[in-house]
């Protein structure tokens, strides 16, 4: 069995990464979705979030997650502050499904005291579904039906 995992692009581990405080949120996208998305933990430094696209079969391709730090804003980005749970410890889970005998890590997500916020590959090539936020109010829609995932606590 083949397994794509989240990849990684920053310092330190991206289970630390993960567990950042976060103060604010902003994305990037249009029509179609949303192809970027990012937690700051503070002015200088963030986690961002986007969706590549990998084969698992000969016709068939499925979203990972990428996550990179960095501190660099977008034209056009969207932003909005996050509720002061975000800065509190969360439980991180990963949200894997099972592609043509391929293990796909395509999702997360984070639990707080009585909040949960969900990232997936979207339904549309390279974009990403959020839910949770009560703030965001752009439809998206999962690559695959929720109950489909997998969840491995990080």
């Amino acid at each position: 069995m083949k397994h794509l995992t989240f990849e990684w692009h920053g310092s330190g581990s991206l289970k630390e990464a993960l567990n950042w405080p976060f103060s604010y949120f902003s994305f990037v996208g249009n029509s179609n979705g949303i192809y970027l998305i990012r937690f700051w933990s503070d002015a200088l430094k963030c986690l961002t979030i986007t969706v590549s696209m990998r084969y698992v079969g000969f016709r068939d391709e499925v979203g990972i997650l990428i996550f990179n730090d960095g501190n660099e804003q977008y034209p056009g980005e969207e932003r909005y502050d996050l509720p002061a749970l975000f800065l509190e410890k969360r439980t991180v889970r990963k949200l894997v499904i099972n592609d043509n005998d391929t293990l796909v890590e395509s999702g997360i997500e984070f639990e707080f005291d009585g909040c949960l916020v969900t990232i997936v590959s979207g339904l549309f090539p390279e974009t990403i579904s959020i839910s949770g936020l009560s703030f965001l109010e752009r439809k998206s829609v999962p690559e695959m039906p929720m109950e489909q995932y997998s969840r491995v606590t990080m």
